[in-house]
């Protein structure tokens, strides 16, 4: 398994690509799919090889960057979350993110909120990565769609889990 969170992702992925080892990848808000992260001019960016499922979980503002022609270029399922609230940041799912949660500098009454959508991911990665479905309980913070690939191996269009 590997696991990538922003830019982190990038090295994760390109393991993935380059061994079959890998068995499930997680994508936490990485910047993989989007122009400013160049991840298809690396020499390690190979989507053809990426075989194993991923799960690509989202904030709103990453979504909106995500290019569709690099997510579709991939051939391996993929499930892709994206957290429905605008108040969880990147930064919510960081150490920083995590101390300011702790020491209530968030004062807007946004932290129980935040801290909900934070577990909730955590139990979604966990069922993902013991290869259950995702837990109904998760569709109340995340957005949940489910690409397969057909046997020509193109992507087929989204299907809700």
């Amino acid at each position: 398994t590997v696991f990538g969170h922003g830019f982190g992702i990038q090295p994760a992925l390109y393991l993935a690509m380059r061994s079959p080892v890998i068995k499930r990848a997680i994508n936490f808000d990485g910047g993989f799919f989007g122009p400013r992260s160049n991840s298809t001019t690396s020499v390690d960016y190979k989507p053809a090889s990426l075989k194993c499922p991923l799960l690509h979980i989202v904030t709103v503002d990453q979504f909106n960057t995500d290019d569709p022609a690099q997510f579709r270029a991939l051939p391996n399922s993929i499930t892709r979350a994206k957290i429905k609230s605008e108040l969880f940041k990147h930064q919510d799912a960081s150490v920083f993110g995590r101390i300011y949660q702790k020491a209530g500098i968030r004062d807007d009454g946004t932290t129980i909120i935040v801290d909900q959508i934070y577990f909730q991911i955590h139990t979604a990665m966990l069922q993902f990565l013991r290869d259950k479905p995702l837990p109904k309980e998760a569709g109340v913070v995340l957005e949940v769609e489910k690409f397969q690939v057909d046997r020509a191996g193109d992507q087929s269009s989204p299907v809700k889990p």
